[in-house]
């Protein structure tokens, strides 16, 4: 699998578990150029870490459908950067817990 946003050789890691008793699905991987203070612009549409925009094969709508969608089923999704690797969190609605 080919992927834009870690190193190549990169592992990305889905793993299914819980939050405080609450399903939820993780998605991990390297990170190194992403800013903590990045993690809350992340789910804005077309927003992209190249600021220049000189990638013309992706939009950045991605996670701001991914965020959109998790909202209108009542779930939430949630970023977190630690020590360079960045993790997602699809954190289901609490009447599924």
């Amino acid at each position: 699998m080919q992927t834009h946003y870690c190193p190549s050789g990169s592992t990305v890691t889905v793993s299914v578990g819980e939050v405080h008793g609450v399903p939820c699905v993780r998605v991990e991987n390297d990170a190194p150029d992403l800013d903590p203070s990045e993690l809350a612009i992340l789910s804005e549409p077309f927003w992209r870490k190249d600021g220049a925009r000189t990638d013309r094969s992706r939009a950045g709508l991605g996670l701001a459908l991914s965020s959109g969608l998790a909202a209108s089923a009542g779930a939430e999704l949630r970023f977190r950067l630690d020590d360079g690797r960045f993790r997602a969190e699809l954190i289901a609605p609490n009447e599924l817990a």
